[in-house]
């Protein structure tokens, strides 16, 4: 189940207008730290998105989390690479995970769920736009499907 969801999320981020970047990802993936998707928004700049399903029985503690994040920038940061932001996609977020996320000091989070990721590229497809303008997921917290497509129309 857990690569069926990263491999649906993959292809969502794609149709988004997303350069996912699956050699960079071999490149930089080790045999112990091994993110799930990696979008390449500049030569250097790479936004990453970690795919949490109901199966990761540790997802709801963003304790857990937060230190398997930490080793992936750290990574990047080694191999020369900036990540300016750090996606989670899961079904669902507790109060207290989305809370402990918010206030996070050392990294830039933006939680969004499967049915707003679907909202938007819905969205999408009906607006103006050929791709989601990045600067709308490098907003630290929740991401709401139905805001960043009032975004769309405006």
């Amino acid at each position: 189940m857990g690569l069926l969801y990263e491999k649906v999320t993959k292809y969502i981020f794609g149709k988004l207008g997303f350069n996912v970047n699956e050699a960079l990802k071999k490149k930089l993936n080790t045999a112990r730290l091994k993110m799930d998707i990696l979008i390449n928004i500049e030569s250097k700049d790479i936004i990453i998105v970690e795919c949490k399903t109901i199966k990761d029985k540790d997802y709801k503690k963003y304790t857990a989390v937060s230190r398997q994040l930490k080793s992936y920038e750290t990574l990047c940061k080694k191999n020369g690479y900036h990540a300016n932001q750090i996606v989670i996609v899961s079904n669902d977020f507790t109060e207290d995970f989305i809370s402990e996320c918010e206030y996070d000091l050392d990294l830039s989070i933006s939680l969004i769920t499967s049915i707003d990721l679907i909202k938007i590229h819905e969205g999408l497809k009906e607006s103006n736009y050929d791709e989601l303008p990045v600067r709308l997921l490098l907003k630290d917290g929740v991401l709401r499907g139905d805001r960043i497509v009032k975004a769309f129309n405006r």
